[in-house]
């Protein structure tokens, strides 16, 4: 024959416990994990099916059944070539009835295009793949372990990570405020106002870069959900060009956008995270376009009862990316060659990207060549109208409320407002409400400000007001507000225990 395979061969490349009998139900073919677990080929061969299963002889069960039984397979026990056994599942297969045999011990290749053909030239009328019990549950158990502990690394990178970037905002929020109040003294002279001005970019990079590794963190997490409400379209996008028309500076360059009229402006979805995307677009166009322009349009490719699919896409005149560097442009931590090389960053901005328009059941696109500009595009599914299911939300969240009040308070056995027991304990909850906001832990967090509006059930009514809008902020699930709210409630607090150990109370 032109071309062959020594049915050795076949033995040795054959993957798991396998045997092949003939029509008399004789082994013909045993893999090499068959030969290892039952004894060696030779004493293998020619051996017969009662000798390897005899309580499946036992029970009557035909081959017939075997194979009709498919992928359930068959619970029995396999006895090696010593009279040794173990528990197995059994996996049977028929082939055609055998109407060729080895022609001097090689089998053709040719016109080999199946499984099938290849069996039934080694005279095989029936393949069993048979697992050993204890090793898969041994196996199964190893998974199920390994799933585990990288569950629990994730969840302790990502604690790590929120930890560290909250305890990294605060310095250099405190940097950004003293040079706030700074900057505007009339005795400082030019040269101490360009330097103010550059360090308080430094701070605002720092904070782009500390934003971007905690999103990246949460985004990577199980428990990262968006936060759905309405917004404008035609908003964001004004919010988008504004920000970017400051991005530019010195540039000789100029920003177009359009919103197409067939785009319906209000539309629910995450609108700080559809934001971040055209920030992320935007900005990076700016960033590598020092001549001509870049453009943002929104357009839309689908709509139907529940939602529409929108198309994103900015276009620019700049550096443009090189081949080799566009496949991978999407990827974490990437950064490409040369010129951009000097450019500020992370090389999460993209990554970031395309996660939040995967997570809203979109795809990332880039068109690029070097001196000639690139066009990045990402589809984006966002929701019509849902005013009637906030609705229902809003009335469900006011009767909580409602019959929350109206247990009274001895029973939720909160101490009276302003002893050391109250003050004490809403600093704690004020601390871990704080880091449920910074870690995205919503349920909690939710749990946390609610305790607080309890604990300041009987407080002066100018802090009852906005304790109650923080709990709001939490529950829509917005950091910026949710922060906002929770340092105005702090101040506050603050303020009226500074007051009250004047009292002496």
């Amino acid at each position: 024959m032109e071309e062959g395979m020594n049915l050795g061969q076949l033995v040795n490349v054959s993957q798991g416990i396998i045997l092949g009998f003939d029509v008399t139900m004789h082994i013909v073919f045993a893999s090499r994990e068959a030969r290892d677990v039952f004894g060696s080929k030779d004493a293998l061969i020619g051996v017969s099916y009662t000798r390897i299963f005899p309580k499946l002889v036992e029970k009557n069960i035909t081959i017939k059944e075997l194979v009709m039984a498919g992928d359930n397979g068959a619970r029995t026990s396999a006895y090696r070539m010593n009279g040794t056994c173990f528990d197995v599942e059994v996996y049977t297969r028929k082939f055609s009835d055998p109407d060729y045999a080895l022609e001097n011990g090689y089998l053709s290749l040719k016109d080999q295009s199946d499984e099938e053909s290849l069996f039934r030239l080694n005279g095989i009328a029936y393949m069993m793949r048979i697992v050993d019990v204890d090793d898969y549950a041994s196996l199964n158990k190893k998974i199920e372990t390994a799933t585990l502990e990288n569950e629990e690394l994730k969840a302790n990178n990502y604690e790590f990570v929120a930890k560290l970037t909250h305890e990294l905002r605060t310095p250099v929020n405190g940097i950004k405020g003293q040079i706030t109040s700074m900057k505007d003294d009339a005795n400082l002279t030019e040269d101490q106002k360009n330097k103010l001005r550059m360090s308080y970019k430094s701070c605002e990079n720092m904070s782009g870069i500390i934003n971007d590794i905690l999103d990246f963190s949460k985004i990577g997490s199980e428990g990262f959900t968006l936060e759905y409400g309405k917004f404008s379209i035609r908003e964001v996008v004004g919010r988008v060009i504004a920000m970017s028309e400051k991005m530019i500076g010195a540039k000789d360059l100029k920003i177009y956008y359009g919103v197409n009229e067939d785009v319906p402006d209000e539309l629910y979805g995450d609108e700080r995270r559809f934001e971040q995307i055209l920030n992320n677009f935007i900005s990076n166009a700016v960033k590598y376009t020092d001549d001509g322009f870049a453009r943002l349009d929104v357009t839309l490719v689908e709509k139907n009862n529940r939602d529409v699919l929108l198309k994103v896409t900015v276009t620019d005149t700049g550096i443009g990316i090189a081949k080799e560097d566009v496949v991978r442009i999407f990827d974490s931590y990437y950064r490409v060659s040369s010129a951009v090389a000097k450019k500020e960053g992370t090389g999460l901005g993209l990554a970031i990207t395309k996660n939040l328009v995967e997570k809203m059941d979109g795809k990332v696109h880039v068109d690029s060549e070097i001196g000639k500009g690139s066009i990045f595009s990402a589809t984006v599914r966002l929701r019509l109208d849902e005013e009637q299911k906030e609705e229902k939300e809003e009335v469900a969240n006011n009767k909580r409320d409602m019959k929350l009040a109206s247990v009274p308070r001895e029973m939720l056995n909160i101490p009276p407002w302003g002893s050391v027991k109250s003050r004490n304990k809403l600093k704690g909850y004020m601390d871990k409400l704080l880091m449920c906001i910074e870690l995205g832990s919503w349920e909690f967090a939710e749990n946390f400000a609610t305790k607080i509006k309890n604990y300041s059930y009987e407080a002066p009514k100018e802090l009852q007001k906005p304790v109650f809008d923080m709990l709001m902020a939490v529950r829509r699930g917005n950091y910026d507000q949710a922060i906002e709210k929770y340092l105005g409630c702090l101040e506050l607090l603050n303020n009226t225990e500074a007051g009250l150990m004047e009292e002496g109370r």
